[in-house]
């Protein structure tokens, strides 16, 4: 490779690497490249170092019939990085999370469902879905970030199956619920 190459990719680099995450999600977009390098370990620890990004993962246990939600970070240097839960006000079920770190929570003891950023401690009511149908998955996708936008995919079945539709086909509804509606 040219000299000229090498320094465009150095600097593509450290550009990455102190962008936001948003922004780096559409530069994720412009070539296999860049995708695969804002992928590796390297890169995503400079990321971290560079920014002010806490990474790490969520841990969901059941204790005594309660769900219990603890953040461990991944980042060496930032152990001490905590995030409170307490802004849920209820033991809450993590249902889906997204790779920003929002999640969609359902909160059994009101039968309510959130949609919840922990990073900025806020939480957002949405509707229940009906219950007539049996949830055999969900999922949260996020489409925008300032203001956030989402959507939420929720796969469900009857309840009941009439005896000549169990055996002939399954049946699977979609419902696609939008935050902007």
């Amino acid at each position: 490779m040219d000299l000229a190459s090498d320094l465009c990719r150095d600097a593509i680099y450290e550009v990455l690497t102190h962008s936001l995450m948003e922004t780096m999600g559409k530069c994720r977009l412009l070539s296999k490249e860049y995708n695969k390098l804002t992928y590796e370990p390297f890169f995503t620890k400079l990321h971290s170092q560079g920014t002010n990004i806490v990474s790490g993962f969520l841990i969901q246990n059941v204790i005594k019939n309660e769900y219990k939600i603890s953040f461990v970070s991944t980042n060496a240097l930032k152990t001490h990085t905590q995030i409170s839960f307490d802004f849920l006000l209820e033991h809450v079920e993590i249902v889906s999370s997204t790779n920003q770190g929002v999640l969609f929570c359902h909160a059994h003891n009101k039968s309510c469902y959130y949609v919840c950023d922990p990073s900025i401690q806020q939480r957002q009511k949405i509707l229940n879905p009906k219950t007539r149908y049996d949830t055999i998955e969900s999922s949260l996708m996020i489409e925008r970030s300032k203001p956030l936008r989402y959507k939420i995919v929720r796969f469900s079945k009857p309840k009941f199956h009439s005896y000549k539709e169990f055996y002939m086909y399954h049946c699977i509804r979609l419902e696609l619920f939008e935050s902007t509606t």
